[in-house]
């Protein structure tokens, strides 16, 4: 029976992504993301909400480009795949990451509007004082 590995997410970055190129100069952006929910206790009637966190990392043309559109507490959508990293530390303690890495990554914050600023009244042009207008 054929598997399916794939990972959608919507969340908010928790800080700035981190780039770093490899000895063979690709990029490798890593930055992670919340995602929440929420519900109604049964018991007390109160709201809970959980927060999870989500290590996520990118390479080459994506890293490179989610390290300058993407920054701390933007909304984000991540497409990709989970991945468990296994190793062993020098002191011979086992550690483990979970990490998606990303395939899509969307920054779904709105860039804030560009302010237009008012032209100066008169840059450039002589000013006539309005008694000396000649008619």
């Amino acid at each position: 029976m054929p598997s399916h590995n794939e990972a959608i997410l919507i969340g908010h970055a928790g800080k700035d992504p981190e780039l770093r190129y490899t000895q063979g100069g690709d990029a490798v952006a890593n930055f992670s993301i919340a995602t929440s929910e929420k519900w109604k206790d049964k018991n007390n009637g109160e709201w809970q909400e959980k927060t999870t966190w989500h290590n996520i990392v990118c390479y080459r043309q994506l890293a490179e480009r989610i390290e300058k559109s993407v920054s701390k507490g933007n909304l984000v959508f991540v497409n990709g795949k989970i991945r468990e990293n296994k190793w062993q530390t020098a002191e011979g303690e086992d550690r483990r990451r979970t990490e998606i890495v990303a395939i899509t990554v969307k920054n779904l914050t709105p860039k804030p509007k560009q302010e237009t600023a008012a032209p100066p009244a008169s840059v450039g042009a002589p000013t006539v004082p309005q008694d000396d207008i000649p008619f």
